[in-house]
């Protein structure tokens, strides 16, 4: 069993999150406040049914020891469902794993054995992607907020704008975060729905981290018909 330090930072580099952005841009001014566009965005984001995320992680020097993610491509539905599949490094070596939360259950294949089991009570998978915690309390604390253009993220014209959120403020993600610095972010959100598309931060969470690790999640799919299936535990 992996220790209880170990565990929780599946959540943590989870948020881990460092994907090269594919989206195209452009430099059009936007034409409502940066400060108006962030307003808006966290009750939209709060009031989705459903979206599909993925995650991935910037390249560290070395594999951290436990488990480190590195990727993550799932969905989530309100107001207490997700599942995903997970690929990460376990001391090291190359995994992949399997989550999906059912309200209080949560449920992964163990990176030993790969059998289905209860998720370790010290992790909590839940909290990053619930809509009215880990996500808006990004958009929630976002300080020194600027407009930085437009973009077109998969097909969605979004307001690109730039600030930092102080690590401190993640820690609803996990008990684990011990950096103490600010995150430059970048966030992507909707110019018609205010919905966050995409969301990048560089900088620590761990205070063991380099400076300049980069996490980025994408999110889409807001409010589509999506089935999560509670695996069956023998």
């Amino acid at each position: 069993m992996i220790r209880r330090q170990l565990l929780t930072r599946l959540v943590i580099p989870a948020m881990g999150l460092a994907l090269a952005v594919g989206a195209s841009g452009c430099g059009d001014t936007p034409s409502m406040p940066a400060d108006q566009v962030i307003q808006k965005a966290s009750p939209a984001i709060r009031a989705a049914n459903s979206f599909h995320f993925n995650l991935a992680t910037g390249k560290v020097p070395s594999a951290p020891a436990g488990i480190f993610i590195t990727g993550v491509d799932g969905d989530v539905v309100k107001p207490s469902k997700l599942a995903g599949d997970v690929t990460a490094t376990y001391s090291g070596i190359p995994v992949k794993i399997k989550v999906v939360v059912d309200g209080k259950d949560q449920y992964w294949t163990d990176p030993t054995s790969g059998a289905w089991g209860p998720m370790p009570a010290e992790l909590d998978m839940a909290s990053f992607f619930d809509p009215s915690k880990g996500i808006s309390d990004i958009i929630a604390n976002v300080k020194g907020v600027t407009s930085d253009g437009t973009e077109n993220v998969d097909g969605t014209d979004t307001y690109r704008l730039k600030g930092s959120v102080p690590a401190t403020a993640l820690k609803s993600l996990s008990p684990e975060v011990t950096a103490t610095g600010d995150l430059s972010t970048t966030l992507w959100i909707g110019t018609n729905d205010f919905l966050l598309r995409q969301v990048r931060l560089q900088g620590p969470l761990l205070s063991n981290e380099p400076q300049d690790l980069v996490r980025t999640i994408n999110i889409k799919n807001y409010n589509e018909d999506v089935k999560i299936e509670t695996p069956v535990i023998k």
